[in-house]
């Protein structure tokens, strides 16, 4: 587990800051004396893997640049050149406008559904809107857990990674509905884990033809994963089928499983409109994981 530290670029009321705005960012004070030391400080005590900037835009569009009033190449130089963690750390893209940065985090719960060429970051909440804790949100404000895996699952297909935010209480209490919702996620990775970890985007990143399907492939050893949010229904008392739109005239050698099910391998045939696959002859209850199904696809 690496350890990284956020940190508001932006002071709302700093008296300082409100002043560089007003002078129209003549002058950085607020950056020179108060912001880039504590960055370094902060850098030099705790020395994070990751830092992660935000609220780079003020009340005026002249403190919304990067390099002319936040010095971002000034204080990014420091940190990859001569700080204790130059080798190790990594930093998101939110410094200002033009800035650098290691991968994209764009803006929250940003969710483009297809590939991004560079890294990219999803930056999203259990709950619907807020990004704290709110004692007046009720249940219905919460993501479920199919929902959050849905975006965990989509965004790494897309070549991304997922930041979820909780909100602790003031002293530090993580109240039972994020608990609940971490500790399914948790439990379904324990089963569908080596379709997200070590992955990278497949030639397809969804199956739009199939239903909810989205693809990884194993940066290892080349399996396929395919992840579907839904099950099919049994058809005149016999398992239901699901046919991989995006794996038409797959060869003949291809073998598929579902992870987690101990029933042996699964059947299937490649044809002209796909790779149709027979579900297990089991009832959802009895599948390895709720939320979504993982299959596991080799020989392609």
């Amino acid at each position: 587990l690496h350890m990284g530290l956020y940190h508001s670029l932006r002071e709302w009321y700093n008296p300082i800051f409100l002043q560089d705005n007003a002078n129209n960012c003549t002058d950085a004070k607020f950056v020179d004396e108060i912001l880039i030391p504590t960055l370094k400080d902060m850098t030099l005590r705790y020395k994070p893997e990751v830092i992660w900037a935000d609220g780079a835009s003020g009340d005026n569009p002249c403190s919304s640049d990067s390099v002319s009033y936040w010095k971002a190449p000034q204080f990014l130089s420091w940190l990859y050149n001569e700080s204790p963690v130059k080798t190790t750390v990594v930093t998101n893209t939110r410094w200002g406008s033009g800035s650098g940065g290691d991968y994209a985090s764009g803006p929250d719960r940003w969710t483009p559904g297809k590939k991004v060429p560079e890294k990219w970051e999803s930056c999203f909440t259990i709950q619907r809107g807020s990004w704290g804790f709110d004692r007046t949100e009720g249940i219905d404000q919460f993501y479920n857990t199919t929902a959050l895996l849905y975006q965990l699952v989509s965004t790494v297909s897309c070549n991304g990674n997922l930041l979820l935010n909780i909100g602790p209480t003031a002293d530090g209490r993580i109240v039972p509905a994020f608990q609940e919702r971490l500790l399914q996620m948790g439990a379904w990775l324990q089963v569908n884990g080596e379709a997200i970890y070590g992955t990278k985007p497949w030639q397809f990143q969804n199956d739009t033809e199939a239903g909810r399907i989205w693809y990884t492939q194993s940066k290892k050893t080349g399996a396929v994963y395919a992840t579907s949010f839904d099950w099919p229904s049994p058809v005149d008392n016999k398992p239901g089928e699901i046919v991989l739109t995006q794996m038409k005239s797959s060869p003949s050698s291809v073998a598929v499983s579902l992870l987690g099910w101990g029933g042996g391998a699964l059947t299937s045939h490649p044809a002209a409109d796909g790779l149709h696959i027979t579900a297990p002859d089991a009832a959802v209850t009895e599948l390895p994981s709720p939320y979504a199904w993982v299959l596991k696809i080799t020989g392609l």
